[in-house]
């Protein structure tokens, strides 16, 4: 990393996947524009950085053939899409995508089945994946300053995340068709600060009318709320019910 490389050679990419059995490759920081699809051939690499590049394509058959890669960092490049088939890497655990120009995640991100980090915001992304719930390992999501506006559906489903920053996009209600990112009782952190919200919902906790009172049995584990910049005109007294909850902005 950090140098001035241009171009990676397809040939010389061919010839090094024949003669080391490569694990780890760093080409961050240079001034990579495309890569050769004979990356595809460097199948035992489990971590691969090409982040600050000037990538504009990364093209079918190469990424997506890295079956046992663990650490894939892309961002700081200028990709508008990803190719379908990155979507089958089953070993994938951290993910970096941020500040490019992506519209979109690849739809088979259900192929990301290890996946514990993602991280993509500054970009363009206005929607989520329609199997984004399927990835049960996801500990943390950055989303922040894309074009998003709503919440993840299913998202209760999504039982190890800790993580959900979604700041900076163009989110104005919080009631998804299912409620359910309000069902997760393990998110510890939740950033929703400058979109459009105008209200709360009182789900954060769940009110019981038999006990007249709110029941903190959804959101148990929040630790930090961030709501700030948005329209809000009140915060719901059931809010209090969280026990949990150490910062409130």
């Amino acid at each position: 990393g950090y140098n001035h490389i241009a171009t990676a050679d397809e040939a010389a990419v061919k010839r090094l996947a024949a003669k080391a059995p490569l694990s780890f490759l760093s080409l961050d920081a240079n001034r990579l524009t495309q890569l050769p699809t004979t990356f595809g051939l460097l199948t035992q690499l489990t971590e691969l950085r090409i982040a600050s590049n000037d990538l504009q394509h990364i093209p079918p058959e190469s990424l997506g053939k890295l079956d046992a890669l663990q650490v894939l960092l892309l961002s700081c490049n200028k990709l508008a899409a990803l190719p379908e088939d990155m979507g089958y890497l089953p070993k994938l655990r951290t993910l970096h995508l941020y500040n490019n120009f992506l519209s979109h995640l690849p739809s088979s991100v259900a192929g990301w089945s290890s996946l514990a980090e993602l991280h993509m915001q500054d970009n363009l992304i206005e929607t989520w994946p329609p199997d984004f719930h399927t990835l049960s390992a996801l500990r943390v999501v950055n989303a922040g300053r894309n074009r998003i506006k709503q919440l993840p559906d299913k998202a209760h489903l999504l039982t190890a995340l800790r993580e959900l920053r979604l700041g900076h996009n163009r989110i104005c209600d919080l009631v998804v068709p299912d409620g359910s990112l309000l069902l997760n009782t393990n998110l510890e952190v939740l950033h929703l600060q400058r979109n459009d919200i105008m209200d709360l919902p009182d789900g954060f906790t769940e009110y019981d009318p038999d006990a007249g009172d709110y029941c903190v049995d959804t959101m148990l584990s929040l630790q930090e709320l961030r709501v700030d910049g948005n329209r809000l005109l009140a915060v719901p007294k059931s809010i209090g019910k969280l026990s949990t909850l150490r910062s409130l902005d």
